[in-house]
């Protein structure tokens, strides 16, 4: 279904013209994998990856010895300090997303993946897994990255570009290989210096970027550029609160009237869109909620800002972030369907709500 529901997105640009990562994709490439091989995807990279390497990491469902030392997701901030994230904890059971992120394992069991990397494709015992040629065309440039400034100052890099599945540059004159992963509660980096021999998996259960980098950039500059004492935690530090001082800076909260035009009864009904599905709007003990059904986390209160617009302030705001729900009413003053915007002041041309619009689902509608 998902794939299926991508055909509803609009392309942020001509084919292969531009970087645009996409986890869709990788989920797609997983299902191809699944169907070339006639059998699941992870069972595929169990029996390809995880076998030959005897790496003890899972695809698919967790046993449950496995289960009882799987770590907590977590996250911070100011107000509700360390926080456990349930909704993307480790339960057992294979994420529909597997392909994008969805291995289970651990620093020292991937090390034998990134091993397999740095030794031509070829396991421990001289099992080849990848041919030379296989590892040269996907860690070759297929999409030109931009240099940012960050880039020049920290790692001396002059070209980035995106292989399959790599991300590619060079630091201190060494080419690295590269790639971040992040879930809410979960980060992994892991990191490939060719002509060194070196290779880095970091794992974390939080989800601060900064301090993921901030390791990766002390362990990475002890053996690419020795010489360099930067102090990497409070380097990026430093370059998180900037970067929030600038958005800060930029940001007022959206303010409104606090009344809409109809009755907020009104307001409730089922609506869907053709890509994300059914949502539903109801008045539970006189407050409009807001319940998605393929995404079950995804709940919230609707709360009155203008005209025939409201504010979701959703339950988990792990899940997402407050958005402006606005109606659309016909002359005879009957909802007819909805759209989604960021909870912002500025406005913006392409966001995570562009492609969506709920149109109140038929049963629901008073007349045509």
């Amino acid at each position: 279904e998902i794939i299926h529901n991508l055909r509803y997105l609009t392309p942020v640009s001509s084919f292969r013209s531009e970087y645009a990562y996409s986890n869709l994709m990788f989920i797609t490439a997983g299902e191809i994998v699944a169907q070339l091989y006639g059998k699941p995807y992870a069972s595929v990279i169990e029996e390809k990856i995880f076998a030959p390497l005897e790496m003890q990491c899972f695809a698919g469902d967790l046993n449950d010895a496995a289960l009882q030392n799987a770590a907590m997701s977590y996250g911070h901030n100011d107000e509700r300090g360390l926080y456990a994230i349930p909704r993307n904890a480790i339960n057992g059971t294979e994420l529909v997303s597997a392909a994008a992120g969805g291995i289970v394992c651990n620093a020292e069991e991937m090390l034998k993946w990134v091993a397999m990397w740095l030794n031509d494709g070829q396991t421990a015992d001289g099992e080849t897994l990848l041919t030379s040629e296989q590892i040269a065309y996907m860690q070759k440039a297929h999409m030109v990255l931009p240099v940012s400034t960050t880039d020049e100052e920290w790692d001396n890099t002059s070209l980035k570009s995106y292989g399959l599945g790599w991300r590619l540059s060079d630091v201190y004159g060494h080419k690295m290989v590269s790639h971040t992963g992040t879930l809410s509660g979960y980060q992994a980096y892991v990191a490939l210096v060719p002509d060194l021999e070196l290779g880095v998996v970091l794992l974390n259960n939080g989800s601060n970027y900064g301090a993921r980098s901030a390791v990766m950039q002390h362990i990475l500059k002890a053996y690419i550029a020795p010489q360099e004492k930067t102090d990497w935690v409070q380097t990026l530090k430093d370059y998180q609160a900037e970067r929030e001082a600038i958005y800060l800076a930029n940001h007022s909260v959206p303010e409104g009237t606090g009344e809409v035009i109809l009755d907020p009864l009104a307001y409730a009904g089922q609506f869907s869109d053709q890509w994300f599905g059914q949502l539903t709007i109801t008045m539970v003990n006189g407050q409009l909620r807001i319940q998605s059904e393929k995404m079950t986390t995804l709940t919230g209160n609707l709360e009155a800002f203008a005209d025939h617009t409201f504010v979701i302030r959703w339950d988990n705001q792990n899940a997402a972030s407050d958005a402006f729900i606005h109606f659309d009413v016909n002359t005879k003053r009957e909802v007819t369907g909805f759209s989604l915007y960021p909870f912002t002041n500025k406005e913006k041309a392409s966001h995570e709500y562009t492609d969506m619009y709920f149109n109140k689902n038929d049963s629901e509608k008073l007349s045509d």
